[in-house]
């Protein structure tokens, strides 16, 4: 009863070997051109676009090589278009789903950064300082320290954010992210100082306003400043 491979069964084998063979690199071929496309589209800031291009990708379950890709892309797609709950979903997913991917490390830093942007500042000054331990040489580390600082002003530790961003500043010379952690640090100073001379100077009512008025047109001003830097996709 054993089954005897005739030549003509045993080239038809090698027929339909060589064809599924020539599927799967047909499919992993596309699978990289359509990544290719989605993350240049990404790249252009065409968000919706992109996501449609990485949601194809995922639903396509032969280029399963491509997924991983597609959902640290998803995630920073629905970040970049503000919308942080599908990002934080998007993310955790890819962080829990592939945690040996090489995009794992910026998803971990996209991840404290996305915290911030959700006005969870301690738990992302928490996750922050874990990757900087675990990731000390990541082109993201001058970015973490930032959004750290950023996280402390916002709870109001001022004295402990102005200590960060001088660290960006003079530890990351060469970081995006220094200029606006130098606006921070002037804003800090200028509060600092505002808080002296009100302390130590009995001014005038009326001079006193005066004084107040002046600090929150600098201090508006510098805020404004600050709006292109945190609306980068970084």
């Amino acid at each position: 009863g054993e089954m005897t491979l005739t030549p003509k069964k045993l080239l038809l084998t090698f027929v339909l070997a060589l064809a599924c063979g020539s599927a799967f690199l047909s499919a992993q071929s596309s699978g990289q051109a359509q990544l290719r496309q989605a993350v240049t589209t990404f790249g252009q800031a065409q968000y919706d676009q992109s996501l449609r291009l990485f949601r194809n990708i995922i639903l396509d379950s032969s280029l399963g090589k491509y997924h991983g890709d597609s959902y640290f892309w998803i995630a920073k797609s629905y970040l970049a278009l503000r919308q942080y709950d599908d990002a934080s979903r998007n993310l955790e997913f890819f962080l829990s789903e592939y945690p040996d991917h090489s995009h794992y490390p910026e998803g971990l830093y996209q991840r404290g950064r996305l915290l911030f942007l959700q006005t969870q500042y301690e738990t992302a000054i928490q996750v922050l300082e874990g990757f900087i331990t675990k990731y000390q040489e990541s082109p993201f580390t001058a970015n973490s320290y930032y959004w750290i600082g950023e996280s402390l002003y916002a709870l109001g530790h001022f004295d402990e954010a102005l200590e960060i961003y001088e660290l960006v500043v003079d530890d990351f010379p060469t970081s995006f992210k220094v200029e606006a952690a130098r606006y921070r640090v002037s804003l800090i100073e200028l509060k600092e100082r505002e808080r002296e001379l009100l302390k130590l100077l009995k001014w005038s009512h009326e001079e006193s306003l005066r004084a107040l008025e002046d600090f929150d047109r600098r201090e508006r001003s510098y805020e404004q400043a600050l709006i292109a830097y945190q609306r980068t996709i970084k």
